[in-house]
């Protein structure tokens, strides 16, 4: 088990076609607005900025970075140089205007930004899934040995990794075109790491996307809606559903495809492509490489 890990960490000094949540989250450079802020730091690589009293933690976090940046490097041949700020929410406040807990990643300058404590948005919804959580996704909890609190604040690994994830879609030259792609394939980064490496926190993202699932869908649920609202009016708990959705799917192509479906999809979505590509040759081009994406895709709404 990955213990409270928050890797959300993605950047390559290039600069991402699609958008991410955080890109203009700083009143100035994100790595000098944190430098400003005179903590307490862990050397490169991923260097680790973290507020007092986080230590043990901001070592954890960057010891998982640390080995997802090596997994990547020898399977894809990808590195990043990124840096953490792992923040109370105090400190967070001071650098950041993104509510306390969104991770958002600083695409410029390379930042990636994780809540420190369990008051942030993400956590906080996680941790209210206990309350309607089926015996089903319970039992898959207990089988693994741990509490649900610990399984809630565990999927902080996933989010730090995503993170992680959308440095690798542009260093690896993909060209999403379209917002939830982009978090899709950040997504995959992460999930095949971890199924490779950490199966056991791959299982319990499977059942995070159950227990999630098993409440009423939020606001917005089409694709359509993600590419108009996302980063702008969308509450943190449809975030979430929309990412165990992408997540789902994740899962359900990585079983089959592996390492190979980023190969693939690098062929098939160039970076140096123009960005006219439509919403419908996405999911085309996506329905070639795996047939059902379209079949998902209209779940949603497209």
């Amino acid at each position: 088990m990955i213990v409270r890990r928050y890797l959300q960490v993605s950047w390559l000094g290039l600069s991402l076609v699609a958008p991410t949540v955080a890109q203009s989250q700083c009143p100035e450079p994100c790595l000098i607005a944190v430098r400003a802020l005179k903590l307490d730091s862990l050397p490169a690589p991923v260097q680790t900025y973290y507020s007092a009293g986080f230590q043990i933690r901001a070592t954890q976090d960057q010891a998982l970075l640390r080995e997802a940046e090596r997994f990547y490097a020898d399977s894809l041949g990808l590195g990043t140089g990124i840096s953490l700020a792992l923040l109370n929410a105090a400190d967070w406040k001071r650098v950041n205007n993104r509510p306390y807990g969104l991770p958002n990643l600083s695409i410029s300058d390379r930042v990636a930004f994780l809540s420190a404590t369990d008051d942030g948005v993400i956590t906080m919804d996680l941790l209210r899934l206990e309350a309607t959580l089926s015996d089903t996704v319970r039992a898959k909890v207990v089988r693994e040995g741990i509490s649900f609190a610990e399984f809630a604040r565990s999927m902080t690994d996933v989010i730090g990794l995503h993170e992680l994830g959308h440095t690798y879609v542009a260093s690896y030259g993909i060209n999403p075109h379209a917002s939830w792609f982009n978090e899709f394939l950040s997504s995959y980064f992460a999930f095949a790491f971890l199924q490779s490496t950490h199966p056991r926190q791959a299982r319990l993202i499977e059942a995070m996307i159950e227990a999630r699932l098993e409440r009423p869908p939020p606001a917005h649920t089409s694709l359509k809606d993600f590419e108009q609202f996302y980063g702008k009016a969308m509450s943190p708990d449809n975030i979430n559903w929309y990412q165990a959705i992408f997540m789902q799917q994740v899962a359900e192509v990585s079983r089959s495809k592996g390492l190979g479906f980023l190969q693939t999809v690098r062929d098939a979505f160039p970076v140096a492509e123009s960005d006219s590509v439509s919403a419908g040759t996405v999911l085309e081009r996506l329905e070639r490489i795996h047939p059902g994406f379209r079949a998902w895709a209209d779940r949603r709404g497209q």
